[in-house]
């Protein structure tokens, strides 16, 4: 069995499977919601975020803080602009994030 981390005996196949399982998840959904609290979004996140995104996906960013970065010429956003861009919305909480998708499948009735 390989494993991979320092703090963390995960092996490759189990890390696999949990890939796997996630894309499966997000394949059959029709809304992709993520938390988005830290400074960056992490790496598996932003790749379910761009998988979502490219199969035109709602995508909704749980942030519960006030974070905001700066960018050149001192544009504010939340998150780096690949992540900003590929939200449809941004949540303060969870009944935020409830009260959303409440409305989103009422329309759809």
């Amino acid at each position: 069995m390989t494993n991979i981390g320092f703090f963390y005996k995960i092996s490759v196949q189990k890390i696999s499977e949990k890939a796997k399982n996630d894309i499966n998840n997000l394949l059959n959904a029709d809304y992709f919601v993520f938390l988005g609290d830290e400074v960056e979004v992490n790496p598996g996140t932003a790749a379910l975020l761009g998988l979502s995104k490219s199969l035109d996906k709602r995508n909704i960013m749980y942030e519960s803080s006030e974070l905001e970065i700066m960018g050149e010429n001192g544009h504010k956003m939340k998150k780096n602009l690949m992540i900003d861009f590929s939200v449809d919305v941004i949540t303060k909480s969870k009944q935020d994030t409830l009260d959303y998708l409440i409305r989103e499948l009422e329309v759809q009735r």
